[in-house]
């Protein structure tokens, strides 16, 4: 999730749409992420693979975090 993160933020740097000092001071970094498919797509005509990667790293830490919730409240009862 951190590499995938840091290159979309390396993107937007390159690509001059936002500057170190704005990403710095994201306050709102899914922002940044939804800027980076925007811009990709209109660019590339797709996705860029590193928002899917982004994505499935979420989904995967919240499914790990509500098994790991079940198996706790298993194990309780």
């Amino acid at each position: 999730m951190l590499l995938s993160a840091f290159m979309i933020t390396l993107y937007l740097k390159r690509q001059k749409l936002y500057t170190p000092w704005q990403i710095r001071t994201s306050f709102w970094w899914p922002d940044l992420i939804v800027k980076y498919r925007s811009h990709t797509k209109e660019k590339k005509g797709k996705v860029g693979v590193w928002y899917y990667l982004f994505i499935v790293s979420i989904a995967i830490t919240a499914l790990s975090i509500v098994v790991s919730l079940i198996l706790h409240i298993v194990d309780k009862s």
